[in-house]
């Protein structure tokens, strides 16, 4: 797995990340098939591009996932594309810790994952 994002004061993620411990105990329900996952965090500008290209959509949002089939149908290239502070706002009016509504997401994007693989 692999993680990629911008300067801390872009993207604000200091302290509030959830360890990738957990996020690879969640990776076990993948575990038949070879899965590259970067998790990327963008801006408002990339992420409503991402979304006006891919889903017609011209609002960001708060994740997004691509897969990509290898030539061996069990090596699967996936990205997480997550908008920070959207994330960081929805938590908050969700009532939410950051922390537990970042791991909400990363099970949704694991399962949108899975759906690649079947």
């Amino acid at each position: 797995m692999y993680m990629q994002y911008g300067s801390e004061e872009d993207v604000g993620l200091v302290g509030i990340l959830p360890t990738v411990r957990l996020t690879k105990e969640s990776l076990q329900l993948v575990d038949q098939h070879t899965v590259g996952i970067t998790i990327r965090y963008v801006g408002a500008r990339e992420m409503k591009r991402l979304n006006k290209k891919h889903r017609s959509n011209r609002l960001p949002g708060n994740i997004l996932t691509f897969c990509t089939l290898g030539s061996n149908s069990k090596q699967v290239c996936c990205d997480l594309i997550l908008y920070h502070r959207l994330i960081l706002k929805e938590s908050l009016n969700y009532n939410k810790t950051t922390q537990s509504y970042y791991m909400e997401l990363f099970a949704k994007g694991i399962l949108n994952v899975q759906e690649c693989l079947v």
